[in-house]
């Protein structure tokens, strides 16, 4: 793995930094965490060449951390077994020289995005330094360690929007790859169909040398110098406020005027197929039947809200919620020929004119 970017980890005294990690957390950022791990065996060595050595990482309560409980931000889980190793994505991380501080606080199970938990407290954004203003979810506390800069990077899962909202929420950095270049292992499912595994941090940069470790990827990508955005204007503009519509809209202004950027405002149809596609059957029916199957939940023990959720997938039955398998199979497919067929025509294309 090659990147020439130099990063705030780098050449930093270690025992100063988490000192003020430590001051940070005590200060202003009570609800941020739900454990923190023994860091008194890391040793400062800058002189290491691993790509995260001395970067100071958070970690998702959903991740396993050898030596400690993984509770997925709730109670009921606080009788298991401690952790025998780490989950795969942690293990990476260690071993490029990270230094986990603890595990951060997330909506339980991971099922919201708004970040709130009755257990543990609510992580509040640092945007609003006068508000007690939510900081989105799941990945919660995870964003926050990023945004007070007590962590450099922040290991989440995002399902359908876990790392993105509260990275919205609290104006950090985040990358949702693609579902199998990061391994799950070790860590708790929300639905298995549809989880991710991805960092936070506070730049574009800072997520790639992260995702890179975790998913064994060369990371040396100049920036492009060409780039073409495809605004679906069929698709996820109902019902915006008004100064969020206001907001996007300016954004999508300055690209236009950016040099060596085009953007193209269009429906796209195989959208208005998948408007029909009930995803909140993913979450619910695998949800439930992985945490009743392998634990004694109690579901009056849980967030009322996350409840709720669960609770949906007793509206449906297997033969149903596998027709919606189906159902997205069959999308993703017709996605992939679309997809084919117009590199099949652009490659064509090239050959025209090259000839």
């Amino acid at each position: 793995m090659e990147n020439f970017s130099k990063f705030p980890w780098e050449e930093r005294d270690l025992a100063q930094q988490l000192t003020n990690a430590k001051k940070l957390i005590d200060c202003q950022a009570s609800h941020v965490f739900t454990e923190l791990f023994d860091v008194t065996g890391y040793a400062d060595d800058s002189s290491s060449s691993n790509h995260l050595n001395n970067a100071i990482v958070s970690v998702k309560d959903l991740f396993d951390v050898k030596g400690y409980k993984t509770k997925a931000g709730s109670t009921f889980l606080n009788d298991v077994d401690i952790a025998s190793e780490d989950a795969d994505a942690v293990k990476s991380l260690r071993e490029a020289g990270a230094v986990l501080l603890g595990h951060t606080n997330m909506t339980e199970l991971a099922y919201s995005g708004l970040g709130l938990n009755p257990h543990y407290g609510t992580p509040i954004t640092p945007l609003y330094k006068n508000e007690a203003r939510i900081a989105g979810g799941s990945t919660s506390g995870g964003a926050v360690s990023v945004a007070l800069q007590i962590a450099d990077i922040a290991l989440g899962s995002d399902t359908g929007g876990s790392l993105r909202i509260p990275s919205a929420f609290c104006g950090v950095t985040r990358f949702k790859p693609s579902q199998n270049s990061v391994s799950r292992k070790g860590s708790l499912p929300l639905s298995s169909s549809l989880d991710s595994v991805g960092p936070i941090a506070k730049t574009v940069s800072e997520c790639e040398i992260a995702w890179g470790v975790m998913s064994n990827n060369i990371v040396n990508n100049p920036a492009a110098k060409e780039a073409h955005f495809v605004v679906p204007n069929n698709f996820g503009m109902d019902l915006l406020d008004e100064k969020v519509k206001k907001a996007f809209t300016e954004l999508v202004n300055i690209l236009k005027q950016t040099l060596g950027v085009t953007v193209e405002e269009k429906a796209l149809p195989f959208l208005d197929s998948y408007k029909l596609l009930p995803v909140w059957q993913f979450s619910a029916f695998e949800a439930m039947s992985y945490y009743t199957e392998n634990y004694d939940i109690d579901l009056d023990e849980l967030d009322p809200r996350v409840a709720s959720r669960l609770k949906r997938a007793n509206t449906i039955d297997e033969k149903q919620f596998l027709a919606t398998c189906e159902q997205r199979k069959l999308l993703i497919d017709r996605y992939k020929k679309k997809k084919k067929a117009l590199y099949y025509y652009c490659r064509q294309l090239l050959y025209c004119l090259l000839n």
